[in-house]
């Protein structure tokens, strides 16, 4: 990939948002496949909360492509980005409600005091679990109380994923003015 960079101009750009794109476009399809299996075999009534789907979709592209916009930068200059992005992923599959239901956690026994403030802020302020959740609440039917305890389903937060949007946005915007600042330096890399 250096060798295209060095000896053709290509704005450098292309590079980390081409990967983004092919893989919205993969994206998009096993939605397109996923939906087809709610509606005719799994016959999951629409939700009213459907219509927030397009914006978490698109806050999900924005955050993505934030993120690969710095991890490629960061990755030029520093060779062990790589495995740590691998570790950090790993470690977000556990801790983003992608296996488990936020109420699970929220109305935990084990969890009460400090901890219970500090999870809460953790789901809050973080993008991802916020759109997971908001994928959640968009498309499945509420758990039933005896699932979570005899505790109430908690509803989508609209302020929680407007929030999101505006920091996925925020980090798009910082992380394109970074790589525009050191996008030069990447030819001088060997």
């Amino acid at each position: 990939m250096y060798g295209i960079i060095k000896k053709v101009y290509l704005p450098r750009e292309i590079v980390p948002l081409s990967s983004t794109i092919a893989n919205f476009i993969h994206f998009i399809l096993s939605w397109c496949i996923f939906f087809a299996y709610l509606l005719l075999y799994v016959r999951a009534p629409i939700l009213p909360t459907i219509v927030w789907f397009p914006y978490l979709v698109l806050v999900q592209l924005i955050l993505v492509t934030a993120l690969s916009l710095l991890v490629a930068c960061l990755n030029v200059f520093y060779e062990d980005v790589k495995y740590i992005t691998g570790i950090l992923l790993n470690l977000l599959f556990f801790l983003l409600p992608i296996m488990y239901v936020v109420e699970q956690v929220y109305y935990s026994p084990a969890l009460s005091g400090p901890g219970r403030f500090w999870l809460r802020l953790m789901y809050t302020v973080n993008p991802m679990a916020s759109i997971i959740n908001g994928y959640r609440k968009c498309l499945l039917e509420p758990p039933s109380p005896q699932a979570i305890g005899g505790h109430p389903s908690m509803p989508l937060d609209p302020a929680n994923l407007l929030l999101t949007g505006a920091v996925s946005v925020a980090l798009l915007l910082l992380s394109y003015a970074y790589f525009n600042k050191r996008k030069w330096q990447f030819v001088e890399r060997p």
